[in-house]
Parts: structure tokens; sequence; C-alpha cells
């Protein structure tokens, strides 16, 4: 089985350039790496401090995770003083996923992760002064510095939210519904795979369960109760990158 990321470049609405980033099964989402449509083009999402060592990324909808930057390819090394601001990333609604069915390939899943702000959202950077603020917070490496009390607050947040998660695909002591797909089946037979994967994949494989959108949001919900203590991790410094690019 095939795991990629892809990351689309639309223009007007339509899908105008694509890059694909090959992955394993324990990773959902390559950060702070560039993502290339071309050798001219390439783009790196970013997170926050305060999520940035977190190894299941699962956010409520419309959550600020990060933002998107423009790198300057051909091979030139992606910097803070280099790389242009473009759109904050904001989490998307997973639920709204579907099915594509190329011929003569297997089906392909694809499931909404993050996307960027239209022009109506108010956090679209109308302003020069708006887009400079939420891009000033991110490190393009995500290479932050972290106290010994931020450190002890998100190991445990992260204990409450593996505490969660157990409780939840623990229900019973039987397989769930989704369990017996066949492609979760498969996927059970990688012993290498950490919690966090598998219960990542526990979660998108409950989409494939019909009905099941708002056990789904509550289950999101649920989440974010557990992680609002990250937001006492504050960053005071101020990150400089090159000129914002216009919306």
């Amino acid at each position: 089985m095939l795991h990629h990321v892809r990351l689309s470049h639309c223009d007007h609405g339509v899908v105008d350039m694509e890059a694909f980033v090959v992955t394993d099964r324990n990773t959902d989402l390559v950060w702070a790496t560039d993502m290339c449509m071309n050798s001219q083009m390439c783009f790196r999402a970013v997170r926050y401090k305060k999520y940035a060592r977190r190894s299941m990324n699962i956010y409520l909808p419309y959550t600020a995770v990060g933002g998107i930057f423009l790198c300057p390819g051909n091979n030139t090394v992606c910097t803070n003083e280099n790389a242009r601001p473009i759109l904050p990333l904001i989490a998307d609604r997973i639920w709204l996923q579907w099915y594509d069915f190329p011929k003569y390939r297997r089906i392909v899943q694809r499931i909404p992760y993050l996307s960027t702000p239209n022009y109506v959202d108010p956090r679209y950077p109308h302003r020069q002064d708006k887009g400079a603020e939420w891009a000033s917070k991110l490190d393009i490496n995500e290479d932050y510095e972290y106290s010994m009390a931020d450190s002890l607050t998100i190991s445990a947040v992260v204990n409450r939210v593996l505490d969660v998660l157990n409780n939840i695909f623990s229900i019973s002591p039987g397989y769930l519904v989704w369990e017996h797909d066949p492609v979760v089946t498969e996927l059970r037979k990688d012993t290498r795979d950490t919690l966090a994967p598998k219960l990542m994949r526990k979660l998108l494989a409950l989409l494939m369960t019909p009905g099941s959108h708002p056990q789904l949001h509550r289950f999101l919900q649920a989440i974010q109760t557990e992680l609002e203590p990250l937001d006492s991790i504050h960053d005071d410094t101020v990150i400089q990158h090159a000129e914002l690019l216009p919306p």
C-alpha cells in the first residue's frame, strides 16, 4: 500500500500543480521539509511551537496549526531569511473525504487534512501587518526552544490524549465495525508500528463507517479539550522572514 502526502496548488479553484511526498506508515505529514512542485517552486509546512513535538497530528477543524512558506528551490537551503510566508494552515474537516477510482488501479482514499483560508475567512492576510503577525511565530525548521515547564506540559498532555484514545478504542473487547476492513487487517500485521500511527489509522478507518461523522466530531472535541494546556506554551521571539508574498 502506497502512502503519500499530496500538496495541491490551486488557481481559482482548479488544481494546476501538485507535489507528492512518499512517506512511511508512521508519518502523517512531512513537516519542516521541502515539498517541490518543480525545481524552482518548493513549499514547506511548519507548525507553531506548541504543536511541533506532537507525534499524532489530530486537530479540531478550523484550528490554526501553522503556516505554509515558499522556499527558494534550485537546491538552495531554505532558511527563515529566504522563506516567504504565504498563508496560515488551518485544520480541515477530515470527514469530508472522498474516493477516486482510477482505471486499472487500487481505490484511492483522499482525506482533507489541512487547508489555507479563503478570501472571506477572517484569518486571510488581507493586510501586510496581519500576514506578518501569523508568520512571526513560525520557525521554518521548527527549531524551537522549550523550557522545562514546556516539556512537562507537553508530556502531560500527550499522556492524557493517549488515555482518551485508549478509552475510546477499547469500549468493546471484540472487533469494532471498521476493524473487519481488509486494509486495516493488513496494516495490523506490521508489528513495527508505534502507538500513535496505529491509533491514527483507527481514526481514519472510522471515516469509512457510514454515519460516523457526529461520533468523529465528538472524538475530536474530546481530544481538543485535552490539548488546551498547550496554549500556555508561549514564545516571545519574533522570527523574521523574507518579504510577505501578496495574497
